[in-house]
C-alpha cells in the first residue's frame, strides 16, 4: 500500500489539477471536496487549485447554456413527459434567472441543468456568463476552503496518520457526504 501511495503522490502533484479542471465538467461537487483535502495535504497548491476549480465550473457552464440553446429543444421533443416538468421549472425561475445563474452551483443538480434549460430559453449569454462566473468563483473558493476544513477534520478526529488513511478517509467521506446531501435534496419538496 505504501508503494501505490508513494507512485499515487507524484501523479497527483503533476495532474491533480488537470483532473480537477476535467472533474469540474461534469461533477464538481465531488471534485471539489477533494481538491480542498488534497490542497490540505499539501499534494496540490491552494491557490491554483481554486483558480482552476473556477475556470472548470465557467467552462462547464457555459458548455451546459450552449447544449441548451443547441439541442434541448430537440431533445424535448422526442420526450413528451419532460414538457411538463420544464414548463413548471421555467414558470418558477421567471425573472429569477441572473440569481440562478450565480447560484446554480449551490443547488443539487443545478451546476448542469441551470445553464442547459437558461441556455434553452435563450436567456441573454453575456448577462449569464457574468453572473455564472461571480457564483462559480464564490462556489470554487467556498468548496476547496470546506474540503480544506474536512481535511483538518478528519486529522484531528483521526489523529495523525499517514497519507494512505488520508485518502481512503477521504474517499470515505466524500462519498459519505454525496449520499447524505442527495438524501437531503431528495426530501425537499420544490
Amino acid at each position: 500500500m505504501e508503494q501505490m501511495l508513494a507512485e499515487l503522490t507524484p501523479w497527483v502533484n503533476q495532474y491533480g489539477l488537470i483532473a480537477i479542471y476535467i472533474g469540474m465538467l461534469f461533477e464538481g461537487s465531488t471534485v471539489i471536496l477533494a481538491a480542498g483535502v488534497l490542497c490540505y495535504l499539501h499534494m496540490i497548491p491552494l491557490g491554483e487549485t481554486i483558480a482552476v476549480a473556477a475556470a472548470g465550473g465557467i467552462t462547464s457552464d457555459q458548455m451546459w447554456y450552449f447544449a441548451g440553446k443547441r439541442y434541448a429543444h430537440k431533445l424535448i421533443s422526442r420526450f413528451d413527459f419532460l414538457h411538463r416538468g420544464i414548463a413548471a421549472f421555467q414558470k418558477k425561475i421567471a425573472g429569477k434567472e441572473r440569481w440562478m445563474s450565480a447560484l446554480a452551483h449551490f443547488i443539487y443538480s443545478g451546476a448542469v441543468f441551470i445553464p442547459l434549460l437558461l441556455g434553452m430559453q435563450r436567456f441573454d449569454h453575456a448577462t449569464f456568463t457574468r453572473y455564472s462566473i461571480l457564483g462559480v468563483s464564490l462556489w470554487a473558493l467556498l468548496g476547496v476552503m470546506v474540503g480544506y476544513l474536512l481535511g483538518s477534520g478528519i486529522e484531528t478526529v483521526v489523529g495523525k496518520i499517514d497519507h494512505i488513511g488520508h485518502l481512503l478517509l477521504i474517499f470515505l467521506g466524500i462519498g459519505a457526504t454525496v449520499w447524505l446531501l442527495g438524501r437531503y435534496f431528495r426530501r425537499l419538496k420544490y
